[in-house]
């Protein structure tokens, strides 16, 4: 499920992969926060907190457009293509769609930033959070910010009338953090969709859902809706190949590359199943669907310029 709206803020949080590391080094990091700077920029973000850990990162983000899922689209296909070249790897990167947990702002964004802060301390990264270099909270402490685009005015604001005490009072309240043990508050969310009080969620339901309701003790286990089509691929691939419609969407024939990279990239983004697919070339049967899909997999892992043109393709979708 995905509810936007403007001004909507949500705690975002992805893995990688059967919990693999998303962040080898420091070039990695680097490369990670100019993305989201870049998303920022593109898709009006406000970032009010973030912490990249080794194989997972949070965000506390808010949109002033109703565009999060294509702000976290090209977020995460664009670091996930960086690193597949990087590392001469290819498929997934993340696990699954990223997880978005919409929040009241006024009720929760105080605690939902110190239980990202002390991130790296339950993950045994450090001892201390103001120790570690990759999440927000340095910004919180220092006077001149590392990441300019960060958005600490509104959090700050709740803990003191001037910035220098302010500062020390939200310091007080993440050390407060560690000497007792807290519940991770984004398991009170209503059906782990929402999280606030009776009356914001009853809101939210109303406005977004309508009759249907929320389960207030069970997680949400609803699939959410892609935002690629297969148009969309199958336009990038005869864009990137120099190939028609037709020529692409054929069912017959071997050796039809720019037909299998669609077919590949249509599985992989559209959130379709093999049948649903295979529907959209020709009637292709599933077997085959998948069986193309491991033939391109196979081929990604021995064939620089295959990769190449893989990343071409999908450098097309992020441009629609």
């Amino acid at each position: 499920m995905r509810i936007e709206y403007e001004g909507a803020l949500y705690h975002i949080t992805d893995r990688g992969v059967e919990r693999r590391e998303i962040f080898l080094d420091r070039r990695d990091y680097e490369k990670f926060l100019d993305y989201l700077a870049r998303a920022i920029e593109c898709y009006r973000l406000l970032i009010h907190a973030f912490c990249l850990i080794p194989n997972h990162y949070h965000l506390e983000c808010q949109t002033l457009c109703a565009n999060l899922s294509r702000a976290m689209h090209w977020l995460n296909t664009s670091y996930a293509m960086y690193f597949n070249r990087r590392y001469q790897r290819s498929g997934h990167l993340f696990q699954g769609r990223y997880n978005a947990l919409l929040v009241q702002k006024e009720k929760h964004l105080q605690a939902l930033t110190r239980y990202i802060h002390l991130n790296p301390v339950r993950a045994k990264l450090v001892s201390s959070p103001e120790k570690y270099e990759w999440s927000s909270l340095q910004d919180y402490l220092r006077m001149d910010k590392l990441h300019k685009w960060l958005e600490t005015e509104w959090t700050l604001s709740q803990f003191g009338k001037t910035v220098k005490r302010a500062r020390q009072a939200y310091q007080e309240f993440v050390e407060d953090g560690l000497r007792r043990k807290l519940k991770d508050p984004t398991k009170e969310a209503a059906g782990g969709v929402i999280l606030g009080d009776r009356e914001f969620v009853d809101s939210i339901t109303g406005r977004f859902l309508g009759d249907r309701t929320l389960d207030h003790e069970k997680p949400h286990q609803g699939s959410p809706r892609s935002v690629v089509t297969i148009d969309q691929v199958i336009e990038a691939t005869c864009e990137a190949f120099g190939v028609n419609t037709e020529d692409v969407r054929r069912k017959g024939s071997h050796g039809n590359t720019p037909r299998d990279v669609a077919l590949y990239l249509s599985r992989r983004h559209c959130g379709l199943k093999n049948s649903e697919v295979g529907e959209e070339f020709e009637g292709m049967v599933r077997s085959n669907v998948s069986n193309i899909c491991r033939k391109i997999e196979s081929a990604l892992r021995r064939n620089q310029s295959l990769r190449e043109m893989l990343t071409r393709v999908e450098e097309c979708i992020l441009g629609n």
